[in-house]
């Protein structure tokens, strides 16, 4: 009977260690947001180059707080175009932004932003000018943040 109650003990611990492990694979192939920006827009004044263009969330979670900084390797730190906080998307809806950034200075942008548990994203696009178009990279998570008040 000992060894019958073992057996059952064991198999249960299989089944909980199985199930931890597909949650971890959930994780990794995870559920989270990714930003791409689309339909850029130019207006031009002189050696000036604005861009108007749209950031729409095709992931399947929510992106918030998102931030989106200008990156040029002569700059000490990247410079922040959006403010964090100004916009949050969830599941497939987008929002028009038109920064006040001079588009010429770079091609290399980043979104920072924050999905529903706190895991904070960093994500790599780029403006092409020959096509106007941008090319987003994969989602970097960056881990938790801490949230205490």
């Amino acid at each position: 009977m000992e060894n019958s109650k073992n057996k059952t003990d064991n198999f249960l611990k299989a089944i909980k260690k199985y199930a931890d492990e597909q949650r971890k694979l959930d994780e990794v192939a995870e559920i989270r947001p990714y930003i791409v920006a689309v339909s850029p827009s130019d207006v031009k004044f002189g050696d000036r180059l604005e861009l108007h263009f749209i950031i729409q969330n095709i992931g399947l979670n929510s992106a918030c707080d998102i931030e989106i900084y200008a990156i040029n390797l002569d700059w000490k730190e990247p410079k922040k175009i959006i403010e964090q906080g100004k916009y949050c998307l969830t599941v497939n809806s987008k929002v028009e932004v038109n920064p006040k950034f001079n588009f010429n200075e770079t091609i290399y942008y980043e979104f920072h932003y924050v999905d529903l548990k706190s895991n904070l994203y960093y994500q790599e696009f780029r403006y092409d000018y020959s096509s106007n178009s941008f090319i987003s990279l994969e989602p970097c998570n960056m881990g938790k943040i801490n949230t205490t008040n």
